[in-house]
């Protein structure tokens, strides 16, 4: 059997001419030449995108390390803000004629500092939280001072001003703050702090 089959490719080659085969085996070997080409392309092709997605899995992997770092970071300040929140509004519900803003001062600084510099790494739902309430934040933060400022002048409490000064004064900061609702606002950033709170508990949800 496999003699006659190498008998008659022996016969078909026979039929073809030296210049025929010659052709033949030059395409033959263009043929073999670009497979191995397109081979080689198609594998460094592949290496390529394997190392791209290496990269690219680094690079997402160092990023979601530090996001975990920092909102962790940024939990604890959220916490600490409302802390102070729920002090104030224990003063402004009693009606106490001096507020202490020590806790206040520091916790609101802190957070606002944090925020400001880790802005680009916080998730886009916290982001728009932020940035919905932020000039809230920056008018309670104003208004409290003013009404500690004024409780101070009731009070007695800033010596070495003239009384005309004093109702200067005092005239100014109640125009300042007179339609602003200290409990209310109070209340609202609560609510606020909370709402990170959970949006930062959703995301370590999602991770674990």
């Amino acid at each position: 059997m496999e003699k006659e089959i190498i008998k008659q490719i022996a016969d078909l080659l026979a039929q073809f001419n030296n210049q025929q085969l010659l052709i033949l085996i030059i395409a033959f070997l263009l043929f073999t030449i670009i497979a191995i080409l397109q081979t080689v392309y198609t594998s460094r092709l592949i290496e390529k995108y394997r190392n791209q997605l290496k990269k690219a899995e680094l690079k997402f992997s160092v990023f979601n390390e530090m996001q975990i770092t920092k909102l962790s970071e940024f939990y604890t300040l959220t916490k600490e803000l409302k802390g102070a929140l729920a002090i104030l509004f224990g003063v402004l519900e009693r009606n106490q004629n001096k507020i202490e803003l020590v806790k206040w001062e520091s916790s609101y600084t802190l957070f606002d500092d944090f925020y400001t510099s880790n802005k680009y790494i916080i998730p886009r739902t916290i982001k728009e939280l932020m940035d919905t309430n932020k000039n809230l934040l920056i008018r309670y933060n104003v208004n409290i001072s003013l009404l500690k400022e004024k409780l101070e002048l009731v009070n007695n409490r800033i010596h070495d001003i003239s009384m005309e000064d004093k109702l200067k004064s005092l005239e100014l900061i109640d125009n300042e703050i007179l339609e602003f609702d200290f409990k209310k606002m109070t209340i609202e950033l609560m609510i606020l702090a909370e709402s990170i709170k959970v949006h930062i508990e959703e995301y370590f949800d999602k991770i674990e």
